[in-house]
């Protein structure tokens, strides 16, 4: 009696995180919704009403999208689960933990001078 072996497929990037909306967790919905209310407050009092209206709906619209594509890139194809928001901060973090060392070839400083 040969007996066949289920297959299950176990996926390797699993998010807990809430989702509000098809890709839009609700974390990335809270940070765009200031980003959001940032724009409308720079279309009603910041960006002068003589400019053209295409400026101005440029003008409003710039945080959210820069917002929103910080989000939502992945810059990894293979880890769906990481935004470049994300890699941008762990890169920053990175860098500033670097240490250099400076070393001169001969004498030790504090030994035996």
């Amino acid at each position: 009696m040969a007996e066949e072996r289920k297959r299950f497929l176990i996926p390797n990037q699993i998010s807990k995180s809430f989702h509000i909306w098809r890709g839009i967790t609700l974390r990335e919905g809270l940070i765009l919704l200031p980003l959001g209310l940032l724009g409308y407050l720079c279309y009603q009092y910041f960006v002068p009403n003589s400019w053209d209206l295409s400026y101005r709906l440029f003008a409003a619209l710039l945080p959210v999208t820069l917002g929103g594509a910080m989000l939502f890139v992945r810059p990894i194809p293979e880890r769906k689960n990481i935004a470049l928001y994300q890699q941008l901060l762990w890169r920053i973090r990175f860098n500033r933990r670097q240490r250099v060392y400076p070393f001169s070839k001969g004498k030790m400083r504090g030994v035996g001078e």
